[in-house]
């Protein structure tokens, strides 16, 4: 474990994260916390004598990453990348849910410009809008530069066009409705008191 950058930085004073990297150890991507543990004689701060490593595994980081995506829809994703549109975290649907953090890499138009703005360092970067998502379909997403511990990804979240306007489209027929029940309701309110009136000046 000392041979790990981030072991070494804390062992120098710092506090810092690692990359997501594969552990051997925990057979799974991690990503760790170092901090630097002093040793205190008399009340007083001595010499770092070791650190102080929390990690976060794949599973961990997929879920805060995703954490209630599922009520935007079914269709729903969120997932992390790196600047060459590599994956950071898994997918929700398809081939990109299992195994993929690490090894597969994204090839859509959103990611290549994301992974661009990436590269370039701008952390400013925000982008909502219409595109092809990773398995083929229109999606409605939102596309911006994040800060994972110590480094930026790209975080995506999208979700289906059809699904992500089924919601208006139900709004829409049910004003259409309700808009079509009071004409009916006006024109036979308008024809009974046409009726009276017209009965009325027949006396």
């Amino acid at each position: 474990m000392s041979a790990h950058d981030y072991i070494t930085k804390a062992l120098n004073g710092k506090q810092n994260w690692s990359k997501l990297f594969y552990s051997d150890i925990f057979k799974t991507n991690i990503m760790v916390l170092s901090t630097p543990i002093y040793g205190y004689k008399h009340g007083r701060s001595n010499n770092i004598i070791g650190t102080l490593n929390i990690l976060i595994d794949q599973e961990k980081l997929n879920l805060l990453v995703r954490q209630c995506i599922e009520k935007l829809g079914d269709s729903a994703d969120a997932y992390l990348i790196n600047e060459t549109g590599l994956l950071l975290t898994e997918t929700r649907r398809e081939r990109y849910s299992e195994n993929s953090a690490l090894k597969e890499i994204i090839n859509t138009e959103a990611v290549k410009s994301l992974s661009k703005e990436l590269a370039a360092g701008n952390v400013d970067f925000r982008y909502t809008g219409f595109y092809k998502d990773y398995l083929g379909n229109s999606a409605f997403g939102s596309l911006c530069v994040v800060r994972l511990g110590e480094f930026n990804a790209g975080l995506i979240i999208e979700i289906d066009v059809i699904e992500s306007f089924a919601g208006a489209y139900r709004l829409y027929y049910g004003i259409i409705l309700i808009l079509s029940v009071f004409v009916v309701i006006a024109i036979i309110l308008v024809w009974i008191i046409t009726r009276s009136i017209t009965k009325a000046l027949q006396l």
